[in-house]
């Protein structure tokens, strides 16, 4: 199946999501970004029958691929209106349906008991609060963290018995893959 240019957000251009086999292959490859780091294969795509919420969801692009590559249930927040309203267009753009945009605040927002995986491009600081509720998630990939805040946000992690599985830095940013 080819790719065809598909807009997304507030005027960027982006590969429109493939099928689901195609997106496996290219996304998930091991050292696919440059890396030879091991991830051990938790950032395989969700299986059937997972649920994938996105914190901080923008554009919407975590959970439309979470979608496209399978996990059953998907639920993506922002306290943004007009994310929200771009990442429901960025869905019918790509024709994916039943994913559950919510303008909502994290913080307020009553989580599910149990969850597979969380995605949350959040401050630190923000993280660090919501962190009792983000530990609930058997896999955790965190985004939106500072270096200088790098810190911070590990030893509250260990605290919470939320284990890092691997860390990626790219200039001031760092992002963090975790399990409990």
């Amino acid at each position: 199946m080819g790719r065809s240019p598909v807009r997304i957000g507030w005027g960027a251009q982006a590969a429109s999501l493939q099928s689901s086999a195609a997106c496996r292959r290219r996304l998930l490859k091991k050292g696919s970004a440059g890396s030879r780091t091991q991830h051990g294969g938790s950032l395989r795509s969700p299986e059937p029958k997972r649920t994938l919420l996105d914190l901080g969801t923008g554009t919407g692009i975590l959970a439309l691929a979470a979608k496209r590559l399978g996990a059953a249930r998907v639920i993506a927040i922002d306290h943004d209106p007009v994310a929200i309203a771009t990442a429901r267009a960025n869905a019918r753009r790509n024709k994916l349906d039943n994913i559950d945009f919510r303008i909502a605040d994290v913080r307020r927002w009553p989580f599910p008991p149990r969850i597979e995986i969380i995605t949350a491009n959040l401050f630190s600081e923000l993280l660090i609060e919501i962190l009792p509720k983000l530990k609930r998630a058997q896999r955790l990939i965190l985004s939106g963290i500072l270096r200088d805040q790098e810190a911070q946000l590990v030893r509250a992690l260990k605290r919470n018995g939320i284990v890092i599985v691997e860390m990626r830095r790219r200039g001031k940013w760092i992002a963090i893959l975790a399990r409990r």
